[in-house]
């Protein structure tokens, strides 16, 4: 977005995420802070974190995080940009409220805050955007002021990124059978919207021309739009088909092998370990599929490169 003229320059970037837990202790903690006021049953939650267990009994999103970040913060040095990168916390550690905190406390002023997560039509943007500002009205710092980031679903360099974690997985597959193998794109579930403006009402349109690109960026036909991690109940509809059931769809349909990439994810957390890797993959098993999923793609130099001009374009 424009500054209008003489407007305060950007001083600083945040990071905005979801957290997860570090280790073993922190996981109920975090599950009670990420479920505060939705009425979930201490049932349900013993069984999330259950599903930690199975995956090493930590997340690797934190470090996955503030790794990124440091790379950031370097490329955008490099690019003659001197501004600091800061990580905040939606449900975990570095909290908002703590790190705005630090980030007054040392004088800066105007940031731009960019969501970890490329489809501004998801209802988990706007959701940092209001934490956001629930934390910044609470320290009482009126000086402290942000402009976000839009969405950055369509931008040449994300679907160059995605397109080639997946042109890695095609690469474990013999060549003949590649054009013939189906791909799932998978995303995180919404509740089903109605209105042009509700919340993450945009979402399922973002996800369907970003899987359109990458498919024609890897010159793939055969593809579909899944979702994933929707809770088990419900009192409303929400966005599908399920992954689970699209997999067994193809499997009565034939298929002997699924390649799973989850687009709507920047990196590994418990919702791609437990939830593809444990759940999905054991459908695919009991189905007969071979089951391969793509990388995240957080580690890749093409999400830095892109974040890095996208910054320029606003600072």
């Amino acid at each position: 977005m424009a500054r209008r003229s003489g407007a305060r320059k950007i001083d600083h970037i945040l990071l905005m995420g979801h957290g997860g837990p570090r280790k073993r202790e922190e996981v109920m903690p975090f599950l009670t802070s990420m479920t505060e006021g939705k009425n979930v049953s201490r049932e349900r939650l013993d069984a999330v974190a259950r599903n930690y267990e199975m995956t090493g009994g930590a997340s690797p999103y934190h470090d996955a995080v503030t790794g990124f970040a440091k790379r950031l913060e370097k490329s955008l040095k490099d690019a003659g940009m001197d501004l600091p990168v800061f990580v905040g916390m939606k449900h975990w550690h570095p909290f908002f409220k703590d790190v705005l905190s630090g980030i007054h406390l040392k004088g800066h002023g105007k940031g731009l805050a960019i969501a970890l997560n490329a489809f501004g039509g998801a209802a988990a943007g706007i959701g940092y955007r209001e934490s956001l500002e629930t934390a910044r009205i609470s320290l009482k710092a009126p000086a402290l002021d942000y402009v976000f980031l839009k969405g950055w679903h369509g931008e040449k360099l994300f679907i160059e990124a995605q397109a080639e974690a997946v042109s890695e997985v095609f690469g474990t597959v013999p060549e003949k059978e590649r054009n013939g193998t189906p791909i799932l794109f998978s995303f995180h579930s919404l509740p089903v919207k109605a209105g042009p403006q509700e919340r993450g009402s945009g979402y399922a349109d973002e996800i369907r021309a970003a899987s359109a690109l990458v498919a024609k960026a890897l010159g793939h036909d055969k593809w579909s739009v899944v979702y994933q991690s929707k809770p088990p109940v419900t009192g409303e509809p929400w966005l599908g088909p399920d992954i689970g059931a699209a997999i067994e769809r193809l499997a009565k349909s034939g298929e002997k092998r699924v390649v799973v990439a989850p687009l709507g994810f920047l990196c590994d957390h418990v919702e791609i370990l437990y939830d593809l890797d444990c759940k999905a993959k054991g459908t695919a098993d009991k189905n007969g599929m071979e089951y391969l999923r793509a990388k995240t793609v957080i580690d890749q130099s093409k999400i830095t490169r892109l974040l890095t001009g996208l910054i320029a374009a606003e600072v």
